[in-house]
């Protein structure tokens, strides 16, 4: 069911990119953030992943950065590389949501506990 749930997810949003070749980088891209949905249980990471994601688009077309792949077969080798480099950095980005939001989930709960304790209290002293 989850794997279901995923590809059903991952095909509408690809199918609301509106064209074809966004349809398919977002479809896995979908997938890639239904994954990291059910990994850390939070939509933080989720949210900080496809903002890297839309960052590193915006920016290669709006500036023209990414135009030097279709220039030679070097060019392609120093996309890979830099390609490489950014995954890497998204993957340690992902890593830290995660930590960061399993944390800020944490805090949530025992401060949760603690109001809690504060009501109970409370009752206590008016009974």
């Amino acid at each position: 069911p989850q794997i279901m749930a995923a590809l059903f997810s991952a095909a509408i949003f690809g199918f609301l990119h509106g064209n074809l070749l966004q349809g398919i980088y977002a479809f896995l891209l979908g997938m890639i953030l239904a994954f990291i949905m059910e990994k850390y249980q939070s939509l933080l990471p989720c949210i900080l992943f496809h903002m890297s994601a839309n960052l590193i688009s915006v920016l290669g077309t709006k500036t023209g950065l990414l135009m030097f792949i279709f220039t030679s077969k070097s060019s392609l080798i120093i996309y890979s590389a830099i390609s490489g480099l950014l995954l890497v950095i998204s993957l340690v980005k992902l890593a830290m949501a995660g930590v960061l939001s399993k944390k800020y989930l944490l805090f949530l709960k025992m401060r949760k506990r603690e109001q809690i304790r504060d009501i109970t209290r409370e009752r206590e002293k008016i009974y």
